[in-house]
């Protein structure tokens, strides 16, 4: 009889194992994919940064430029002026 409760015993321990096995490699399948994702947010987030930095810089040379073609004109008006006269 006590043979018996022992192996019975033991079978349940290895049962207990052996679920609490396959419940870690399944949490653990879920929490690579969180980590994946994670990773993949972060990325995005750099390269979110990274396209700003650019529309920045964009929008300063578009400034730029506009200021340089106001000059021009200014330039060219007073060549004109000045053959003009």
């Amino acid at each position: 009889m006590e043979v018996a409760i022992l192996i019975i015993i033991i079978i349940s321990v290895i049962v207990i194992v052996f679920i609490e096995a396959m419940i870690y490699m399944f949490l653990r399948s879920k929490f690579q994919a969180i980590d994946t994702i994670s990773d993949s947010a972060s990325k995005l987030d750099g390269t979110v940064s990274t396209i700003q930095i650019l529309s920045g810089n964009l929008f300063d040379q578009i400034a730029g430029l506009t200021k340089l073609q106001s000059e021009l004109k200014l330039n060219f008006q007073s060549f004109y002026d000045m053959l003009i006269m």
